[in-house]
């Protein structure tokens, strides 16, 4: 926020999101885990799964601010610090997740670097298209995220070589003479 880049507020935002989405998935993980009881016979596990949906609806809402904010910038740029300083400070993430392998946000900061020297170079405000992508990012990461939960939550059917590999591991066993559904 302190070099009044638009760009660089999606991609901190971006960042965060992973955070809090890390501290979600861990706190539903955990109560996923709590054994059965009275009211819920087979267990806590499918919360999980809620608590991804959460992270993924929190996602959706972080990009359509930073959308609105970006594309206001687009209209209306402001002044952005692209001292080498600022530009060093992105590049110490973007080697710390290429390291990591997080690719997409590799790219959403290496995004947010050419933004900047495309400005040190040209004088051109180009801030708020950089920000633009970045919410691409993030929209693909929200649209992943609801994916991701919602077919477990409502019970897609497993993959069938999974399938054909549960039914060999139960057949193998000299005792089974069959199994259906």
């Amino acid at each position: 926020m302190l070099s009044g880049s638009v760009a660089i507020t999606a991609d901190a935002f971006n960042n965060l999101s992973d955070a809090g989405s890390s501290f979600i998935t861990l706190a539903g993980f955990l109560y996923a885990g709590k054994t059965p009881d009275s009211e819920h016979p087979f267990g806590h596990g499918r919360f999980e799964y809620v608590s991804g949906f959460v992270v993924a609806i929190a996602i959706l809402m972080m990009w359509f601010e930073r959308l609105k904010n970006s594309f206001s910038k687009s209209l209306h740029p402001e002044a952005v610090d692209t001292s080498l300083l600022a530009m060093g400070l992105r590049v110490c993430p973007i080697l710390l997740k290429g390291a990591m392998d997080s690719l997409s946000d590799t790219i959403a900061t290496s995004v947010v670097l050419a933004a900047m020297i495309i400005m040190r170079l040209t004088s051109i405000n180009v801030d708020g298209f950089g920000g633009l992508l970045v919410a691409i990012f993030i929209l693909y990461a929200g649209i992943k995220a609801v994916k991701d939960t919602m077919d477990p939550l409502l019970g897609k059917a497993p993959d069938q070589t999974f399938v054909r590999e549960i039914r060999a591991i139960v057949m193998s066993h000299p005792k089974v003479h069959g199994i259906h559904d």
